[in-house]
């Protein structure tokens, strides 16, 4: 009785252990993006599903569900855990960003259309509305292109007299660029 006991204990720690394991590299990975964060997403996932069915399973065959009650918990917390880190952790910074610049295009769209208007151009660079049609350049848009490696909050900006287009990321993974055109007022992806 004490083997089973002990033998209870020690997978206890174990999978507590790899729960609080991978739950934290989750987190860490999360802060790196998206993309890092699946790699660890998905095992999680099926180790916290696995954890709950086999825990049902052997309750079940062995007649213990007092045994087995705490793991069955375990991964019906951990599943929950994992989709939030997951779902609402990774890029959160990113994805407030393009909330901000989005609301940023909507709002300037209409001095940018006065400017074409009066100038028969967009403008060839963002410095060109300053002072005359805005007083500052917002810091979302401003993208400093000396910048030896790329980041999150690179934007670039093409302007010429048929449109005034953004670029940028929405998210730190391959492919995951988007474009606004002011002209067409649309959204749209790199391929």
């Amino acid at each position: 009785m004490e083997d089973l006991k002990n033998k209870s204990k020690g997978e206890e720690i174990v999978i507590i252990s790899i729960s609080i394991i991978g739950l934290g590299v989750l987190l860490l990975a999360s802060s790196q993006g998206s993309f890092a964060a699946a790699f660890f997403a998905l095992p999680l996932l099926l180790f916290f599903g696995s954890l709950v069915l086999s825990s049902i399973i052997m309750a079940i065959l062995k007649k213990d569900f007092k045994r087995y009650f705490r793991f069955i918990i375990a991964g019906f917390l951990g599943i929950p855990l994992t989709i939030f880190i997951f779902g609402f952790l990774a890029d959160h910074d990113i994805r407030a960003l393009t909330k901000e610049r989005r609301q940023l295009f909507h709002d300037l769209r209409p001095i940018f259309l006065k400017y074409k208007q009066e100038n028969n151009t967009f403008p060839i660079k963002l410095d060109d509305l300053v002072p005359k049609y805005i007083l500052e350049i917002p810091p979302a848009l401003i993208c400093d292109i000396e910048v030896s490696e790329p980041s999150i909050k690179t934007i670039m900006y093409f302007g010429d007299e048929k449109d005034a287009v953004f670029s940028y990321d929405t998210l730190r993974a391959p492919d995951s660029s988007e474009w606004y055109s002011i002209a067409e007022n649309r959204y749209g992806h790199d391929e």
